[in-house]
């Protein structure tokens, strides 16, 4: 995880160092397919008025490259300074004196422009007014969170607004989320806060309730959302993932046919888990078979470890692995993770 840099250090730092990001290529192609369309033009409302910018954004939905991508998008679109001007041309005037052309009309120009250097030091990280505290691999520490507090009352080194980012804030433990709900209860000037979530109910709900929420199309658009739509076969998935948790049995005869879980399928299943997850940890799992199967055989270490698992797994399909393999994989992991929990009530 990358721990923010503090305002007191050397001024030629950066603010994010040691991070992995997506290539900017990617994220230019992200931030403009017509999939994102909707995100993106929202943002770029949300950025027309400086004086206006929301303290808090969330975004949900895609997958954690999409929405660190998206993230990033914002990032350019509030440091944005535009393309660079280009050398004004001359013409030879009937004096033979240089004299300068005329000038056009200028069109309007959409930001961010993706190429300026401002918007280079976004996508790159190189940007002294850029934090990100990565919870992709392990949890965001409370440390981090207070680390960053300690420079929100600071104005923006290079920039009129200083972006945080919380890539992944589910991945946190309660403390953590605690202690950037009082950074948000004392908003301050020139800092735009971007939470990532898978969905916006695996997030505290007072911070949902600060937060302007953008919701992102599923990966590789509309094909993906309509197959995960496929009610039917997200029931026999979600029946057979609980008795195999429950008996350790059934499972492999589900996914084990050729052409029985596509990628599509896979992601939808995937979701609909994490539903259930966020159903037990929020004490809503009512009558729901998966459900109660998770509640019955995980305790919330368990759960928490499966809810990573889950990303995984999701991330692993948007990358075109073999769908039956990774489901399987998500299925033994649950099965290890309940084996767990039942040693750890034994050992009292």
């Amino acid at each position: 995880m990358a721990a923010a840099r503090a305002a007191k250090e050397p001024a030629v730092t950066e603010a994010v160092e040691g991070v992995p990001l997506p290539d900017p290529d990617a994220v230019r192609e992200l931030a403009h397919s017509p999939a994102q369309a909707r995100v993106r033009g929202h943002m770029q409302r949300l950025a027309e008025n400086p004086e206006a910018i929301p303290q808090v954004i969330l975004l949900e939905g895609g997958s954690a490259s999409d929405r660190l991508s998206m993230a990033l998008f914002w990032t350019a679109l509030l440091h944005c300074r535009g393309p660079e001007p280009a050398a004004e041309p001359a013409q030879m005037s009937m004096l033979g004196a240089m004299a300068p052309v005329p000038e056009a009309e200028p069109e309007p120009e959409e930001r961010p422009c993706l190429t300026c250097t401002s918007c280079m030091q976004a996508l790159t990280g190189a940007n002294r007014d850029l934090y990100l505290l990565d919870g992709r691999e392990e949890m965001i520490k409370i440390d981090a969170v207070r680390e960053v507090r300690s420079v929100l009352g600071e104005p923006p080194r290079d920039h009129p607004v200083r972006v945080i980012i919380l890539a992944e804030l589910h991945n946190s433990r309660i403390e953590t989320a605690n202690a950037l709900l009082k950074s948000l209860e004392e908003p301050r000037p020139g800092n735009s806060f971007v939470l990532l979530a898978p969905q916006r109910e695996r997030l505290l709900p007072t911070l949902v309730s600060r937060s302007f929420v953008l919701t992102l199309a599923w990966p590789h658009g509309e094909d993906v959302q309509s197959a995960s739509d496929d009610g039917e076969t997200t029931a026999r998935l979600a029946e057979g993932f609980a008795v195999f948790l429950e008996t350790g049995k059934g499972w492999f005869s589900i996914t084990g046919g050729k052409g029985a879980v596509s990628r599509n399928i896979g992601l939808g299943f995937c979701n609909a888990l994490e539903r259930a997850i966020l159903a037990v940890l929020t004490d809503r799992a009512g009558s729901d078979r998966l459900a109660g199967a998770l509640a019955s055989r995980l305790d919330p270490q368990a759960l928490r470890g499966l809810d990573i698992a889950v990303d995984q797994a999701a991330q692993a399909l948007g990358m075109q692995v073999n769908p039956a393999l990774t489901l399987d994989w998500l299925a033994t992991r649950a099965v290890s993770l309940a084996r767990d929990t039942t040693l750890r009530k034994r050992m009292g």
